[in-house]
């Protein structure tokens, strides 16, 4: 009897943290893919899906290594590609692009032009926002 009070109880604790790390590596996922189910991934894919979000890359880095993966697993992913993936850009920083350089065509923009926008836009400064986009424009 003790030795399955004993058994129960550490089932319960290894449980436990296995389902808070779970969570966890749930909640890293779909901050990336918001529509990929977790649970039908395998634990490898989840380690390596987990270890691309905490890595120094850039968001629009990890989320094509990211995708690379799940698509390498014969797993298709339920957003769509779209433009940030792309560019690299999100929606907010496309609108903020369009809004202080409508005639540019961010699709041709470079990994270190997208750099500098990004830079510019989150700082927050609108006449650096400016600046940067005339450079760009005028290269």
């Amino acid at each position: 009897m003790t030795r399955f009070i004993t058994a129960t109880a550490l089932a319960t604790v290894v449980a436990t943290g296995a389902f808070a790390q779970s969570q966890v590596e749930t909640q890293t996922i779909e901050k990336y893919f918001p529509n990929v189910n977790v649970e039908t991934l395998t634990e490898l894919q989840v380690t390596q899906l987990t270890t691309i979000a905490a890595s120094g890359e850039s968001v629009s880095e990890k989320r094509a290594q990211m995708r690379a993966l799940l698509i390498d697993v014969n797993f298709e992913p339920m957003e769509p590609v779209d433009m940030e993936v792309t560019t690299g850009l999100t929606e907010f920083e496309r609108s903020q692009i369009n809004l202080y350089a409508p005639e540019l065509d961010v699709s041709s923009l470079t990994e270190n032009e997208i750099q500098r926008l990004q830079t510019a836009i989150t700082s927050g400064d609108n006449a650096e926002i400016d600046k940067v986009a005339n450079q760009i424009m005028a290269n």
